[in-house]
């Protein structure tokens, strides 16, 4: 479901991007990662009642809808700024570079404190 998701709003940043400015169009990828995860949480109180899989599945559906958008939107624009900022240098392919290990290193990192802190304090 996600990946349907993410194609349909990766065409549509494409093809809005120029018309209505990338601005916008980050604001929803921004804003669905809040909302997602506003979703999960409540995933935790609905998960408890045995009389709310209806709900429970929409739920789920709809966390994976917002994660299909957030991923379409993320992955078109990152490359379509990174072009922006790189345009008419004959850099493009350097930026991209750079700001992708730039994004990999920060995840690999993000992961080693996650796990230090956890184990710091006890989890």
């Amino acid at each position: 479901v996600a990946q349907i998701f993410m194609v349909l709003s990766a065409h549509i940043c494409g093809t809005y991007s120029g018309k209505y400015g990338r601005k916008g169009i980050f604001l929803v990828g921004f804003f669905s990662v809040p909302v997602r995860c506003l979703i999960l949480t409540g995933l935790l109180i609905v998960r408890g009642d045995n009389n709310a899989s209806f709900w429970l599945n929409c739920l789920i559906l709809s966390t994976q809808i917002l994660d299909g958008v957030g991923a379409g939107v993320f992955g078109t624009m990152y490359i379509l700024v990174t072009s922006d900022i790189a345009k008419g240098t004959g850099r493009f392919s350097m930026s991209l570079g750079l700001t992708t290990a730039a994004a990999s290193i920060g995840g690999t990192v993000s992961g080693y404190l996650g796990e230090a802190l956890a184990e710091d304090l006890g989890y």
